[in-house]
């Protein structure tokens, strides 16, 4: 890191990219705060096993640097300590000078340390993220509703049902007619439902099909400032409690 330039008294600095495995016992006590943990698959020993993407900046001789791991909790697969505390140009995936800013946590010896914890950030190489298992009851799949809401800031035709790009639950019927979207003009304001035949999924915006079942589309376009609310039905829930269970593993 740094083409092996000492940053002070903690000399040269390493990066470590990789990802880490864990496996946790959903007997033990400290485990059962996880939701639904008892449907996750166990293997042979009896745990539920995960990984997470993992990324570390640290002095290349350990017993050079203060003792101390300062860790960021990656929203959304991000990576913004750098930027904070060094001052450096804003990355999501920090590793040149630029990006290290004037390098005063490294001068400080601090090591540092991310680890992605949800499984819904968005697949792009720069971005960390949980691999959680999916529950089951005894192998079968699971189904519940999940609820999406979006306010857009231009009339557009499709929205995706996941939160700011991330990865949504996709819909698991399609064609249910029982799917609820509703529209609102403010947060107590009253629901009015979109009639079923004047929108359908897995369209992109000039309402040509795509195999994202992700993603809404509607020809009258969505209004900019109003609430939108959909209610389907999605399958295969992640445990997603896995997410903060990896950080506490990994202090």
């Amino acid at each position: 890191m740094l083409e092996g330039q000492s940053t002070g008294a903690a000399g040269p600095y390493e990066r470590i990219i990789g990802r880490a495995h864990f496996a946790v016992d959903p007997k033990l006590r400290a485990n059962r705060i996880i939701s639904d943990i008892d449907l996750g698959p166990r293997n042979e020993d009896g745990r539920v096993e995960f990984s997470a993407d993992l990324c570390v900046l640290k002095p290349r001789e350990s017993a050079r640097g203060n003792g101390t791991a300062l860790y960021e909790v990656p929203i959304r697969g991000g990576r913004v300590l750098t930027w904070m505390f060094n001052r450096g140009e804003l990355s999501t995936d920090p590793r040149s000078a630029v990006h290290f800013g004037d390098n005063f946590l490294f001068k400080q010896g601090f090591t540092i340390v991310w680890l992605g914890w949800q499984f819904d950030v968005a697949r792009r190489p720069d971005l960390l993220r949980l691999y959680a298992p999916v529950a089951s009851e005894d192998g079968r799949p699971i189904r519940g509703l999940v609820r999406s809401e979006f306010v857009c800031s231009r009339k557009v035709l499709s929205f995706s049902l996941g939160d700011l790009g991330q990865i949504p639950y996709t819909v698991s019927n399609p064609d249910d007619p029982s799917l609820t979207l509703t529209v609102r003009d403010g947060g107590n304001g009253a629901r009015s439902t979109i009639p079923r035949d004047r929108w359908q999924f897995a369209r992109d915006e000039d309402g040509r099909p795509v195999r994202d079942l992700g993603s809404v589309f509607m020809a009258d376009a969505f209004e900019p400032g109003r609430i939108y609310e959909l209610v389907y039905t999605a399958q295969d829930p992640a445990l997603v409690g896995l997410g903060p269970a990896a950080v506490r593993d990994l202090i």
